[in-house]
């Protein structure tokens, strides 16, 4: 088939995320087939395609592997904790012009690399890709420069080996925007616009889409009060660092409180 979504998911934890994901998919793309690796059958009516995991190894190398099993030309990849917005038909079309598009991750680990710093490490969490020679060749080498980091180390994070793939490849890539996948877990910054797929886990995915996209202008958004503290906040003028400090206090006493009313409810039932 031409187009399709992916998902991989191994244990009924992940399995459950991804019957959740695939459900919005569903609602907002019916056209779009989903295939679904995994040790685990999941539900027909959600999944057009079943990739069977034998041996599941429940680290990064499961993710990986399918990747290149894919029964799709063009293959967008989603984690199980992603959630779609809006319809996303555009993550197809940019594969007219490159091979693999992904968005550069918030979150960077320090490991050793012959990449300069300049170039990017990439959230693994949403890949869109052609399947073609090169991108079974970056595939291949992103599985065994895990597999050599995950022996040499013990290192289980998978972007580092990703981004040293990505270095060594002559594959044509793409950078998407942060809104084609939020990572709403940290804090974050939106363009104009709407957020098009969130990924984290959260109980009220609407909700959230709602409360972001409620406004189109540059907007920062901070999962936790505690986030907005003076760390955050010590980049701006002296106002702001106030604001900071403000907001940073008043997080600490809202977490001392919740403490102590949970510290009296415990004891209230153990009463009873």
């Amino acid at each position: 088939m031409k187009e399709g979504i992916l998902y991989v998911a191994t244990g009924e934890r992940f399995l459950k995320e991804a019957c959740r994901s695939a459900v919005r998919v569903k609602e907002l793309m019916p056209s779009v087939p989903i295939a679904l690796a995994s040790d685990l059958q999941g539900p027909k009516e959600l999944f057009d395609h079943h990739l069977a995991i034998m041996e599941p190894k429940y680290d990064f190398s499961d993710k990986i592997g399918p990747l290149l099993s894919t029964p799709f030309e063009r293959t967008v990849f989603l984690d199980t904790d992603t959630w779609l917005c809006e319809p996303v038909p555009e993550m197809f079309a940019i594969l007219d012009r490159y091979d693999v598009a992904m968005a550069h991750a918030p979150m960077r680990y320090t490991a050793a690399s012959e990449a300069p710093s300049t170039f990017p490490e990439c959230n693994s969490g949403v890949i869109a890709f052609n399947m073609n020679t090169r991108t079974r060749g970056l595939f291949d080498l992103w599985q065994k420069l895990y597999q050599e980091r995950l022996k040499n180390n013990g290192v289980v994070e998978d972007q580092p080996s990703l981004r040293d793939a990505l270095w060594q490849s002559d594959i044509s890539f793409a950078a998407l925007p942060p809104e084609y996948n939020f990572r709403f877990i940290m804090p974050a910054f939106a363009g104009r616009g709407a957020v098009k797929i969130l990924h984290g886990r959260h109980p009220d995915y609407e909700a959230l889409s709602a409360s972001l996209n409620k406004s189109g202008s540059p907007r920062v958004f901070l999962p936790r009060l505690r986030e907005a503290s003076p760390r955050h906040f010590g980049i701006l003028s002296k106002p702001g660092r106030y604001l900071g400090y403000w907001i940073g206090w008043d997080a600490w006493m809202a977490g001392v409180i919740g403490k102590v009313m949970e510290g009296i409810r415990w004891r209230l039932f153990r009463m009873k």
